[in-house]
């Protein structure tokens, strides 16, 4: 897909001015494949956040990626207290949700889509596989536990095969129990 052709989830990261009460208030768009190399851009981010005490914003539009870059960059976020939406047209899908957690202030207003996470390391090892996975799953929901989301949404992630992606549109949000779980543990 178009994620694909992206190298990094901040290929296009930048700052704009934004009209909300505070024109200098800066944006940062988070698009493309989350990858490590992400962590330093979002570090860099919310240094200049914070120099120049303006509130961070950050627009989420990615496909997801890696979820140990993703736990890294929301932690950043929750770190200053930055704020992080969906737009109409965008999505949140996959790793996406850990930064989109870890905002102390969320905007949804596109797709969100989750699955069970997976190492992207190639690995054929079941014994390894396994390891990487208690690991990631004892990673996460230590995280989602410090930014105050239910670790149950990752239990409610690993119910959805990872080469499948339960979206989840507005307009769905108020239906089924298993939207209510989502919008409800990622409530600020």
């Amino acid at each position: 897909g178009a994620a694909a052709k992206e190298t990094s989830a901040t290929a296009r990261l930048s700052w704009a001015n934004v009209d909300f009460k505070d024109p200098s208030i800066p944006l940062w768009e988070i698009n493309g494949q989350i990858s490590k190399s992400d962590v330093k851009k979002i570090e860099d981010a919310a240094k200049f956040a914070v120099q120049n005490r303006r509130q961070a914003v950050f627009r989420l539009n990615t496909e997801g990626g890696d979820v140990e870059a993703a736990i890294a960059i929301g932690r950043q976020l929750r770190k200053i207290r930055a704020f992080a939406f969906t737009f109409e047209q965008g999505r949140c899908y996959s790793a996406c949700i850990f930064i989109l957690s870890g905002a102390t202030k969320r905007g949804l207003s596109s797709s969100i889509g989750i699955h069970r996470p997976y190492s992207t390391s190639g690995e054929l090892d079941h014994n390894k596989i396994d390891s990487s996975q208690r690991r990631l799953e004892k990673l996460a929901k230590e995280y989602l536990r410090e930014v105050n989301v239910s670790p149950d949404l990752y239990d409610l992630m690993n119910t959805i095969p990872p080469e499948k992606i339960s979206r989840i549109s507005m307009e769905m949000r108020s239906g089924t129990p298993l939207i209510q779980n989502i919008t409800g543990y990622l409530a600020s």
